[in-house]
């Protein structure tokens, strides 16, 4: 993640998205994790659909 985004902000965002039970059942039907890049932006994807979620929900 250090690598890969440098903003503090969006790497806990995104740290967040890692954690969800989203996530938790990504990460268990997976043979193995996907390389840094594609990883970062499937994080991003679900941190995005949280966002906007939280967003409606909000309205």
């Amino acid at each position: 993640m250090l690598a890969e985004v440098d903003e503090a902000p969006e790497r806990r965002r995104l740290m967040n998205a890692a954690v969800s039970d989203r996530a938790v059942e990504a990460w268990l039907s997976m043979a193995e994790l996907p390389e840094a890049k594609e990883l970062v932006a499937m994080l991003r994807e679900w941190a995005d659909a949280k966002d906007a979620k939280d967003a409606e929900d909000a309205d």
